[in-house]
């Protein structure tokens, strides 16, 4: 799996609404599942709202969260069934659950419990088994803590790791303000990826800026992406382009059809319009007008052609 630019994971965000327009924007970028914790594949009785995912997602992770290794070993078990590319341990997030229950960024103070946990879930898996971590946590010192929990986790014979670019602050900071107040350290991901050539390492954190960005590549293997493409899905349609050297170019027009039908589609089938609408409309946040097309799209009958009327007139992006 070509892991040059992925779609970070994001709790309410990367569902598979969500994930089924972003393919239609590119065919290249990987694609994350929100993050589902162990118990909820293990103790629920229908587990398909966190399992369920469409093939034309591919390539797609499933971010499983536990602490668990057992647990996880048998969460694994079902994921494989279900033709995901890969499953990815979360290790980064600094929620306040998280701490409680003793998963997420809290394990970074654990990476022999985290060895066990993706030791159990290799042993059970066909499919590659990644983790997702901060730099560190607290009051950890990243210089001397970073390549002995590298180290020490590789022993479970996993080769690639997505580091956010910044230390998680379990106490004192929640979830939002973890994304923006610890200072990002590129160059500690940087130094990562030369003390440990020969795995790979994919750079999470702050990324906005597709050109500027493309030269990071030089020092890590693979890129991504998370509030950014939330916030700006549109610039999806750019990616394989820059990213993959794709000649195709998506018109906006073929974008608004496919959502088109994907949308009656699943409407038909008796789901709520509403959950994947409400990604539509991200599409063309910025775009002059916006406002316009997102009152067409969240009407009860969406008029494509007014939409695409609209966008022929050639519009550029508000600045």
């Amino acid at each position: 799996m070509d892991r040059t630019f992925c779609i970070a994971p994001m709790m309410g965000r990367t569902d598979t609404h969500f994930r089924n327009l972003c393919r239609f924007a590119s065919k290249h970028a990987v694609l994350f599942t929100e993050m589902v914790h162990s118990n909820a594949l293990l103790k629920n009785k229908r587990i398909d709202k966190y399992i369920n995912k469409t093939d034309i997602e591919n390539p797609v992770v499933f971010q499983l969260g536990g602490c668990e290794p057992s647990d996880l070993a048998e969460a694994t078990k079902i994921i494989n069934e279900c033709k995901y590319n890969e499953i990815n341990l979360n290790v980064g997030c600094p929620s306040p659950r998280v701490k409680s229950g003793g998963f997420g960024a809290f394990l970074m103070y654990e990476p022999s419990k985290v060895k066990d946990c993706l030791s159990f879930m290799s042993a059970t898996s066909d499919i590659p088994i990644t983790a997702k971590i901060r730099l560190g946590v607290d009051d950890q010192d990243i210089e001397k803590t970073l390549d002995k929990f590298i180290e020490i986790i590789l022993k479970s014979g996993i080769n690639t790791i997505y580091v956010h670019a910044r230390k998680g602050m379990l106490n004192g900071l929640n979830p939002k303000e973890n994304r923006n107040i610890p200072p990002l350290n590129y160059e500690r991901v940087y130094r990562l990826k030369e003390d440990f050539p020969d795995i790979e390492i994919i750079l999470n954190g702050g990324l906005s800026n597709f050109i500027e960005d493309k030269n990071k590549l030089k020092m890590v293997d693979g890129l991504m992406y998370g509030r950014f493409i939330c916030e700006k899905p549109y610039e999806l349609t750019k990616v394989d382009k820059i990213f993959y050297h794709s000649t195709d170019e998506m018109e906006i027009e073929s974008l608004i059809k496919m959502m088109e039908k994907y949308l009656i589609k699943n409407q038909n089938l008796g789901l709520s319009g509403y959950l994947i609408k409400r990604h539509m409309v991200n599409f063309f946040k910025g775009f002059n007008y916006s406002k316009k097309i997102r009152q067409i799209i969240m009407s009860d009958n969406l008029d494509v052609d007014e939409i695409i009327k609209i966008l022929k007139k050639k519009y550029l992006l508000v600045a």
